[in-house]
């Protein structure tokens, strides 16, 4: 994996084995955000690293409620365990025991 310059909250990084898929959330090292693309593994594609994200699939056991931290965990899935890398905000809630569509701010402090 690599990456280039950041243009406009993107960064342009390599895909890894396996490719990406667009729309859904990565984590490369301590750098988290969004893939705008689906490509096979080697080629290029914008990470979405800043911004509100259009709806994501957001994992909860518990309530997640607005404003509460999301993180991507090495399976991809993006939940509010802090085991994770940070991925930014909810702003949308999810019910408890549930997959809900929600949208982040991505690197919301």
């Amino acid at each position: 994996m690599r990456y280039g310059s950041t243009h406009h909250g993107r960064m342009n990084w390599t895909a890894p084995a396996g490719g990406v898929i667009g729309g859904r959330a990565y984590a490369f090292g301590a750098v988290a955000g969004i893939a705008m693309s689906t490509v096979a593994a080697g080629e290029g594609f914008a990470l979405v690293v800043t911004g509100i994200t259009k709806a994501l699939d957001v994992k909860a056991t518990d309530a997640i409620t607005v404003p509460t931290k999301v993180y991507v965990q090495a399976n991809g899935d993006v939940t509010a365990d802090a085991g994770g890398t940070y991925l930014g905000k909810v702003i949308d809630p999810v019910p408890a025991n549930s997959t809900a569509k929600a949208r982040v701010i991505v690197n919301g402090q």
